[in-house]
Formats: structure tokens, sequence, C-alpha cells
């Protein structure tokens, strides 16, 4: 079981070709193409979860490797999810440790 993003993925070796594969729905995808495919969607959950919480991209990803839940007070239904998002965006981009924090 691995954190990927703010997912938990099960990952498996193929033993015939030696690649990584991740459990999703009710088969396995080749792991890379999965992140490949679903990298916005988990940078983005992460900078949503920050916001909702008020806390750090470290304690947010602390929260999720212990399985909490992350509290907080944001709303994202309606129109008011794309204002979310604005100031997302705004704060990810003004992020000095954006590239070290966010990797993969």
């Amino acid at each position: 079981m691995y954190l990927i993003g703010c997912e938990r993925l099960n990952i498996k070796q193929n033993s015939n070709t030696e690649s990584l594969l991740a459990r999703v729905g009710g088969g396995y995808v080749k792991f890379e193409d999965h992140v490949l495919k679903q990298n916005k969607y988990y940078q983005r959950m992460l900078v949503i979860y920050m916001i909702k919480s008020g806390e750090s991209l470290e304690w947010v990803v602390e929260q999720l490797v212990e399985n909490k839940k992350i509290h907080g007070s944001l709303d994202l239904s309606g129109a008011y999810a794309e204002k979310s998002m604005t100031k997302a965006r705004s704060r990810y981009s003004l992020s000095p440790n954006r590239r070290s924090t966010l990797a993969f």
C-alpha cells in the first residue's frame, strides 16, 4: 500500500516485465501510466486539502499517511469551487518549495 498524491494504492511488480502495476478499480494498470494520467488531479487535491485545512503540505501528507480526516470549513460546491481553485492556483504558484514538496 503506497500513498500516491492523496490516494492509497496497492502496487505490485509484474514478474514477467518487472514493471510496477497499480491496482485501479477492478484491475491493474501500469504505475507510470496511471501517475502521468492522474498527476494534475493529485496535485489539485493536495492543494485543496491545504486550503481546506489552512495547513502546510507536510501536515496534509502526514494526515493522509496516518489515515486521518482533514477538517476544514471550506465549501467546494458550485461557483465557490472555482473561486477556491483560483486561490489554490495562486497559493501553489507562490510556494517557494513547490518543486521539492510536490515531487512524486
